[in-house]
């Protein structure tokens, strides 16, 4: 399968500082959102409760 021309060049998958801070501060702005969604909607039910 080496061999085979139509494949293209090979892939670089090597692990670098770079993908490693990308992907933690990927995972750090998913986790924000996943907190920050729920005390939105709390606050705006509460708002809506006030009023």
């Amino acid at each position: 399968m080496n061999d085979d021309p139509s494949r293209g060049t090979e892939v670089d998958d090597s692990f670098t500082l770079l993908y490693l801070l990308l992907t933690i501060f990927a995972w750090a702005v998913s986790l924000s959102e996943v907190v920050l969604w729920p005390t939105a909607v709390l606050d705006q039910s509460f708002e809506r409760a006030l009023h």
